[in-house]
C-alpha cells in the first residue's frame, strides 16, 4: 500500500508537470510580452485563491461533523486537487477521501463536504458573475432584472435546507449515506465569504494577465471575474477533460473577445492555465510535510429515555 501510494503521488505530480511542459511552448511568446511581474502577481493571487477554497471545503467538512485542523485541511484539499488532472473529476474526491481517513473522517462526510463546497463555489461564482453582467456592454432594465432574479435564485439554493437536500441527492447518486446533520447559516455564510474571496483572487489573476497582454484595464477587470467563474464551472462539469483542459480555454477566449484579439485571448488563457497548474503544484508540495490529525467534535446530546415501570412490576 505504501508503494502504491508513492507511485500514485508520483504519477499525479508527473501529470501536472507534463501539462505544464506541453503548454509552455505555445505561451512562451506571450509570457515574454506580459513580463515576469504580472505573471508572478497572478501566481500569488492563484495561490491565495487555492488557500481560500481549501478553507471553504474545511468549513463544509466541519458542518458535517468532521473537524480537521487548518494545516491538515490544507493538505487534504490541495493534494487532492491534483486528482483533477486525471480525466474524470471524481479522482480529486477519491484522493481527498483517502487522505481524510487519517483524520478519522468517514467517506460520506468527505463526499458530502465536496458536494457542499462545490455547490457553494458554483453559486457564489454565478452570483458574482450576475452582479457584474449588467455593466458589461452597457446596462439595461432587462439585464438588471435578469441579474436580480438570478442572484435571488442563487441565494435560495444556498439556503441550508435547500443546500442540504441537494447534498443528499448527490450522496444518494454516489451510493453514500445521506447527511447526518444539515448545514447551518452562520458557517454557510462564512464558507461563502471565503468562496467569494477565492473568486476575486482568480478573477484578479486573469485580469492582470489580460492587461499585461494589452487589454483595456477598465473593461478587463469587469470581464475577468465572470469569465473565470464561468470557465472554471463549465470546466469542472465536463468531467472527461482533465481540469477542464480545452473547455476552460474556449470559454475564456470567448469572454475576453471584447478586449483582446482571439490569438491574444487564447495566449492569455494558456498562460493562466500554466499559472493555475504551477499554483496547484506549489501549494500541494508545500503541504506535503504536514501531518494530518483530526479535531475531535463534541458528540451531539442524545435524549435520555427513562424506562417507565410496568403496572405489575416490582
Amino acid at each position: 500500500m505504501r508503494l502504491a501510494k508513492l507511485l500514485a503521488g508520483g504519477a499525479l505530480f508527473a501529470a501536472v508537470l507534463v501539462v505544464t511542459v506541453r503548454e509552455w511552448h505555445d505561451v512562451s511568446d506571450t509570457v515574454a510580452e506580459i513580463g515576469p511581474a504580472p505573471i508572478g502577481f497572478a501566481l500569488t493571487m492563484s495561490l491565495l485563491g487555492l488557500g481560500l477554497s481549501a478553507l471553504t471545503w474545511r468549513i463544509a467538512l466541519a458542518e458535517l461533523g468532521a473537524g480537521v485542523s487548518v494545516p491538515a485541511g490544507m493538505k487534504i484539499y490541495l493534494v487532492g486537487q491534483l486528482g483533477k488532472y486525471i480525466p474524470g473529476s471524481v479522482w480529486a474526491i477519491v484522493i481527498q477521501m483517502e487522505l481524510a481517513r487519517a483524520a478519522a473522517v468517514r467517506r460520506a462526510q468527505s463526499v458530502g463536504a465536496v458536494i457542499v463546497a462545490v455547490a457553494i463555489n458554483i453559486l457564489t461564482g454565478s452570483a458574482l458573475g450576475l452582479v457584474v453582467q449588467p455593466f458589461i456592454g452597457g446596462g439595461s432594465d432587462v439585464r438588471y432584472v435578469a441579474a436580480g432574479i438570478g442572484i435571488v435564485c442563487c441565494a435560495v439554493v444556498l439556503a441550508p435546507p435547500v443546500l442540504g437536500r441537494l447534498a443528499d441527492l448527490g450522496l444518494r447518486f454516489l451510493r453514500q449515506p445521506t447527511l447526518e446533520r444539515r448545514p447551518r447559516w452562520p458557517n454557510i455564510l462564512a464558507a461563502s465569504g471565503f468562496s467569494i474571496a477565492s473568486w476575486l483572487s482568480y478573477g484578479t489573476a486573469l485580469g492582470i494577465l489580460a492587461i499585461g497582454a494589452g487589454a483595456d484595464p477598465s473593461k478587463t477587470l469587469r470581464l475577468a471575474l465572470p469569465a473565470v467563474a464561468l470557465a472554471m464551472t463549465i470546466g469542472f462539469l465536463v468531467v472527461v477533460a482533465p481540469s477542464g483542459l480545452g473547455v476552460r480555454e474556449a470559454v475564456l477566449v470567448a469572454a475576453l473577445s471584447p478586449v483582446l484579439e482571439p490569438a491574444s485571448a487564447l495566449a492569455v488563457a494558456l498562460v493562466l492555465r500554466v499559472v493555475f497548474t504551477l499554483a496547484d503544484l506549489l501549494a500541494a508540495t508545500a503541504t506535503l510535510p504536514i501531518r494530518i490529525t483530526s479535531v475531535r467534535q463534541p458528540a451531539p446530546a442524545l435524549p435520555v429515555h427513562r424506562e417507565e415501570p410496568s403496572p405489575g412490576g416490582s
